[in-house]
């Protein structure tokens, strides 16, 4: 797998933690260099990191003044954003401890407060809430009710029921979550994180079905690396493996860890990269996952996997299935997506609105690929690849 000389760069700085300093060569880096690393790094909201590390190991003043004035001055900027997110999280999570409803802190803040060194030194573009589905309706109108819920620019919220939002389903049992949750301290309020094997567990999940390890890939690598920092002594890496394999998860979370290792040295254990080695097309996955994560972000606008299921081959119910999925989704989506409680009966009326809404949406690509479009048909063919390769990710 080759590395473009700016990738190189940015991995060596996130993967060094002693010893001799990536720049030690820096004589022979170039301003394209600089700025392809820079451009790969806001890409994979990482620029607070790249910062902290220039800085550490950038004692003979290789890179240009400017170049990290700039970077100086995002860092500044994300660490003053969580600030305020965190003050204003404080408030939503003290209220919703006054009501008495249970809830997680999970991925964002819970590692840049609790795992990351430094908590402006991860980029959060939202704070992640998981609730019991029972309290759906009474959490959403606690929120609404101080102005946090669904819309609000000061704590933008992503509410949760359940850890496995994806189109591939996934055996996680909610329940377990729950049982294994730990206390935690978060924004100054006591509350509820995962533990360690499912923070991890999550991670690897996430990026590999959710985003396919693309765009924020490495931010999630450096989040599995912290991790296994943070929680040395205490990850209990047989239940890793135990729950990798129940989720019916276990080659999304090797390919996940051993991302990890290889590109940021992660500590992950031999042991557990043996035990969930798949058998069967590794390197072809490997080299697939490889250029999800360098590969430069799309330029059309991302469609649902359930639209790309529409121009597959197969029977005609294999088609409609995922239209109706998408047309038709469960109405605690459909109440994060529009301004209106989960569960009366009028929220029902907003399936009227989701299907205008979607018409308007995907009418124009569905035009294209109905005349044969030459780059659409390029795009489905990718995103078919994209569907073969997370079907290897979960085996059934």
């Amino acid at each position: 797998m080759n590395l473009k000389k700016e990738d190189r760069l940015l991995l060596d700085c996130l993967g060094v933690e002693d010893g001799a300093s990536p720049l030690d060569a820096g004589s022979r880096l170039t301003a394209s260099d600089l700025k392809g690393a820079i451009e790969q790094a806001l890409r994979h909201y990482i620029t607070p990191l790249l910062y902290q590390r220039l800085k550490r190991f950038d004692s003979s003043g290789v890179i240009p003044a400017d170049t990290m004035q700039a970077l100086h001055e995002n860092y500044n900027w994300n660490a003053a954003r969580n600030i305020r997110l965190f003050h204003h999280l404080s408030k939503a999570l003290k209220t919703l401890n006054n009501a008495g409803i249970p809830f997680i802190v999970l991925k964002g803040a819970h590692l840049a407060e609790v795992v990351y060194r430094k908590a402006g030194e991860r980029v959060m573009e939202d704070v992640d809430l998981l609730f019991r589905k029972n309290d759906l309706a009474l959490c959403m109108k606690i929120l609404k009710e101080v102005g946090y819920y669904p819309y609000s620019s000061q704590l933008p919220l992503d509410i949760h029921w359940d850890i496995d939002l994806t189109v591939t389903p996934l055996s996680i049992d909610i329940k377990e979550i729950w049982d294994r949750a730990q206390p935690e301290i978060i924004a100054g309020v006591e509350t509820l994180v995962l533990s360690p094997e499912d923070l991890l567990l999550h991670l690897c999940v996430h990026l590999a079905f959710h985003h396919l390890f693309r765009f924020t890939g490495l931010r999630t690598f450096y989040d599995i690396k912290e991790t296994i920092r943070h929680y040395q002594g205490q990850i209990e890496w047989e239940q890793v493996r135990h729950r990798a394999r129940k989720w019916g998860a276990g080659n999304a979370i090797y390919l996940t860890l051993s991302f990890s290792r290889d590109l940021l040295h992660a500590q992950v254990p031999d042991s557990i990269l043996s035990a969930l080695e798949p058998e069967d097309s590794l390197p072809e996955v490997k080299s697939w996952a490889f250029r999800q994560v360098f590969q430069k972000r799309y330029t059309e606008r991302p469609l649902s996997p359930y639209f790309w299921k529409l121009w597959k081959s197969g029977s005609a119910w294999e088609k409609i299935n995922p239209l109706l999925k998408l047309l038709f989704t469960p109405p605690e989506f459909l109440s994060q997506e529009y301004p209106t409680s989960y569960g009366p009966f009028r929220s029902c009326l907003y399936y009227l609105v989701r299907f205008k809404d979607h018409s308007f949406r995907y009418g124009r690509s569905t035009w294209r690929m109905l005349t044969n479009e030459e780059k659409m048909i390029m795009l489905a063919e990718r995103e078919n690849r994209d569907m073969a390769m997370r079907e290897w990710l979960s085996p059934s």
